[in-house]
């Protein structure tokens, strides 16, 4: 545990010995590249360098360029041109037949405005004003110009449904605008290069010495401009570190979240039930002394994370066909009060048709989709006999009433837990909630994953064990899948870049284009494949299989950027010795190195693509739905979930952005390697993706993407530290370049320093501490949990599918508790069908206009102060202080009194919480 504490807190001291690695490896490449075989030789390579230059070859060359690859382009031009005829004529078809529906058909306008309705309710809840946290809010429609302006003007802080992920991603977007800002304008074309280009080597010739001094005074001007570009650079980076954990840190004060109010504990067997957990951890912290602590040990619930890997088709149904009960219940609901009557507006039979079922319905439908048998022999109903004998995985979350953040409290009911086995022989260990609920992945709550089960193989003879658990098995077999087919990959393209470019130093641009397109479709098989070998490791927290796919992804995609540089420089023949040659030479090589860097990545541009294409197929998917439903013999109600279903946005896949400013910040500082105009301009390329991708993105992430709750805490950390490689690769161009000015000491000592600096640095920031401990009050110490419910649609119960199948059936009795809302089971862009929240959520879909109408927070507010002025008001947020204050006022759902605050004792000595929880206390991927 120590070792790997260790190693991760070293992690961007190793990306930078990354990053500098790569660059010797490409210094390396580079020198070996120059000119060393006879004279003669490297004569005719000079002369082949001044006439390709010089264009006094262009006719015959261009003649040839354009008999050889005339057939070819005609083959490429007319592939692409008869794909898009398809898919002209594929939309122009579903087009038509949509119009033709919708004219004709009123039961497909119901369904085409109950999935528009439900796409809308997906996306994410923005707030009208900063102070404004929930009850005046919108929801963006897509085609919404309005819409489209509020976000475009957005201050991303304000949204806080989605954490503080869109907010930490924005500022790494700043950074790299500014890097990219900084490299165009600070390494600009050299002076001495535009001298030598006005005296025209193509009319005259240059001396020896006169050449020399040119290219050593042009590298030492380049090592110059790249050394102050590093250090400031460096400098820009820190600060970005320090903003990002202060952002952190002032969100974790200002937002009361759940997982300050929950420990994650191991150790249970698979028999613990959930009663006989709750009567240990009450027995067990009668010892817990709360004399000096601000904190009571009180427990409103545990949510087990069960086993159910061989049941998971029937539990997806059972949530699936409760959903289709509560949406049916909701919009019978809906239909009698806009009815004075009570009755449907609909005849008779399609309001039958949305009545609710019961659970023995729900049951039986489950296990007819499921492909299980309705009953077993002994006439018990097997969906509840399933449901009873799943068993408990061994991890537990508990709930607690009053926020547990503080590293004291884990210590000292970890040791109460420790005096007190349960059943005296389980240990129980705990760990704090990295994440929010909707974060939890409980399909990998398997016992066989993390059991360290010892299997036989033979190797090299030998007769051996290993000992690893399941879930190290799956992690081996991913990496070595990625591994396999990367290598793979890496040898066609070996083979198609020897047949393309081993032809001859200037290939024929059509075939460079097939190739650059081969690198970009192989770079979209990788993302896939990263994708899928993710989902088959297992693990617990979505954060963690993000920090996976954004490492991979990013690795092998770099690694596919490095091989083509590596092969392109290798296979465009020998640099010539004259300096003023080497320089023409590497200008051109400058070019189709940018060119082809640049257009291997264009999935990157044309990623907002994906979701354009994602709502045309969801659609495409509800008019067939429409027209086969009475082919299938699909209810009404099921049709309806199913068109819903299909139009649901997808989420949005920060982990991938990331990525792209990695790859995209390490690349650009690969061209800096090799002097040329194209590799200045590459800046210049890189600041109009990130403006275009600035607002892009926050119009995919709020009017294209399902409303999420994923903070990124641990992604942001590992962005920051994957950022370091792209430094290190610029501090080893600054050595490179010091080398071919002929002073390689001095910059070698100079970035040496400024790195070690660097480096000793980011460490200090990142390990650094919050000072938000039991010495230092946070204002929702005193806010219960139960009230902290009522602000958000998810909760640790209702997200647990077991958990609320088992309540819901009857499997498990349900403590009755005012002001619980967890009778529904939750689901990403299904929020609206949570009961009980603080404010209508539907109050989301109001028009603007009508937001007058409303009664403002801040009136909220004045009247609540007056009732409950919150004891820490002076230096509190306003926004949510307010809602709890508004709260414990007028708690509409039940009758009972507002919950007392604890007593306020003195404070004890302050302890840290520090901001990298995996470094402090352990966490490892076990999670």
């Amino acid at each position: 545990m120590e070792c790997y504490q260790y190693l991760r807190r070293c992690a961007h001291a190793g990306w930078f010995s990354l990053g500098m690695g790569l660059a010797v490896l490409i210094s390396w490449i580079l020198g070996r590249r120059e000119c060393t075989s006879a004279r003669t030789k490297c004569l005719l390579q000079e002369e082949l360098v001044r006439n390709h230059t010089c264009m006094q070859n262009k006719t015959a060359m261009f003649r040839s360029a354009v008999a050889s690859s005339t057939t070819l382009s005609t083959v490429v031009y007319a592939i692409g041109g008869g794909v898009v005829g398809l898919i002209a004529i594929v939309l122009i078809v579903g087009l038509a037949l949509h119009l033709q529906e919708r004219w004709h058909s009123a039961s497909y306008k119901r369904l085409i405005s109950s999935a528009l309705m439900h796409q809308t309710r997906c996306h994410a809840s923005v707030p009208e004003k900063r102070r404004n946290w929930k009850p005046l809010r919108w929801q963006a429609h897509i085609f919404s110009c309005s819409a489209l302006r509020k976000i475009c003007f957005l201050d991303l802080d304000m949204v806080n449904i989605t954490g503080v992920g869109l907010t930490l991603y924005r500022s790494t977007m700043v950074l790299f605008l500014g890097t990219a800002v900084l490299c165009r304008i600070g390494n600009g074309v050299s002076a001495k290069f535009l001298t030598y280009i006005e005296k025209d080597w193509c009319q005259r010739e240059f001396s020896s010495a006169e050449a020399t001094s040119i290219w050593v005074e042009l590298a030492e001007e380049r090592a110059l401009a790249l050394m102050r570009l590093y250090i400031v650079i460096s400098l820009l980076h820190l600060y970005h570190l320090y903003r990002q954990g202060a952002r952190r840190d002032e969100f974790d004060r200002t937002h009361a979240e759940m997982s300050d109010y929950a420990f994650m504990a191991f150790g249970f067997p698979q028999t613990a039930t959930q009663s006989s957990i709750v009567e240990y951890l009450k027995h067990s912290l009668r010892s817990l002394k709360v004399e000096d602590m601000h904190w009571r040990p009180d427990i409103i619930g545990v949510s087990i994370g069960y086993d159910f890997r061989d049941q998971s088709k029937l539990i997806e149904h059972l949530v699936e066909e409760h959903l289709i009960d509560v949406a049916a219940r909701r919009s019978l609901s809906e239909t009698s009060d806009s009815d004075e009557s009570g009755s449907c507006h609909s005849s008779g039979s399609e309001c039958s048709a949305i009545l609710p079922a019961s659970l023995e319905q729900q049951r039986a439908t489950a296990l007819e989709l499921a492909g299980l048998a309705p009953e077993s022999s002994d006439g018990v109903d097997h969906a509840l006999e399933v449901l009873r004998s799943i068993p408990n995985s061994g991890a537990v979350i508990i709930v607690w009433k009053w926020p547990c953040e503080a590293v004291e409290i884990l210590q000292r009911v970890q040791q109460c837990l420790h005096e007190n086995k349960f059943e005296e022989k389980h240990s129980i260990n705990l760990r704090p909630m990295p994440c929010e609920p909707p974060s939890i992945i409980w399909t990998n709550f398997a016992t066989h994953l993390f059991e360290p089960i010892g299997s036989a193989f033979t190797l090299c003879g030998l007769r051996m064990k290993c000992f690893l658990i399941v879930r190290q098995r799956k992690m081996l077999a991913a990496n070595a899948l990625i591994v396999s087919a990367f290598v793979l990959m890496l040898v066609l393209y070996y083979l198609l870049y020897k047949l393309v470019y081993g032809k001859g130093q200037y290939p024929e641009q059509i075939l460079t284009t097939i190739v650059t397109c081969c690198c970009a479709v192989g770079n979209i098989l990788l993302n896939q494949l990263v994708w899928f070998a993710s989902q088959q490791v297992g693990y617990r927290v979505k954060t963690h299989t993000d920090t996976f796919v954004l490492t991979w992804y990013a690795v092998v995609v770099l690694t596919n950027m490095c091989f083509n540089f590596f092969v392109i420089c290798w296979t465009t023949g020998p640099v010539p010795q004259e300096p003023l040659a080497a320089i023409q030479f590497e200008s051109a090589l400058a070019s189709r190195l940018v060119a082809f860097l640049r257009g291997s990545l264009i999935s990157y541009a044309i990623w907002p693509l994906y979701y354009l294409f994602y709502w045309l197929k969801g659609f495409v998917q509800v008019l067939y739905l429409h027209l086969s439903q009475d082919r299938s013999g699909l209810t009404q109600t099921r049709c309806k979930w199913m068109a819903e279903s299909a139009a649901e946005p997808p989420e949005w896949y920060m982990q991938y952005d990331y990525a792209g400013i990695v790859v995209l910040e390490a690349t650009s500082f690969m061209c800096l390697f090799i002097f040329g105009f194209d590799s200045w301009r590459v800046f210049t390329w890189d600041v109009m993706w990130v403006c275009g991708m600035y607002f892009l993105n926050k119009y995919i992430y709020l009017g294209l993407s399902k409303e999420t709750f994923y903070t990124s805490r641990n992604l942001d950390t590992s962005a920051l530290e994957m950022m370091t490689l792209s430094l290190g690769i610029l501090g080893g161009c600054v050595c490179h370049w010091g080398f071919r000015a002929g002073q390689p000491v001095m910059f070698i000592l100079a970035v040496a320093i400024i790195s070690l600096l660097y480096l000793w640095a980011f460490d200090r920031i990142l390990s650094n501490p919050s000072h938000k401990g039991l010495g230092e009050r946070v204002w929702y110490d005193d806010l219960p949990y139960e009230q902290l419910e009522r602000m958000y649609s998810f909760n640790w119960f209702n997200v647990n599918p077991v958990h609320m199948m088992r309540i819901l059936h009857g499997v498990d009795q349900r403590e009755q508790r005012s002001g619980f809302h967890q009778q529904v089971v939750w689901q990403h862009g299904r929020g609206y069908l949570q009961p009980d929240l603080c404010f209508d959520y539907d109050g989301a879909l109001r028009d603007p206009a009508e937001s007058a109408e409303v009664e403002s927070v801040e009136d909220i507010s004045a009247a609540s102060m007056l009732v409950d002025p919150p004891r820490n008001a002076g230096r509190l947020d306003l926004t949510m202080v307010d809602l709890a204050t508004h709260l414990r006022m007028s708690n509409t759902s039940d009758a009972s009194p507002p919950l007392p605050a604890p007593a306020v004792p003195p404070p004890p000595p302050t302890s840290t919480w520090s901001p990298s929880l995996e470094s402090n206390l352990g966490i490892v991927n076990s999670i």
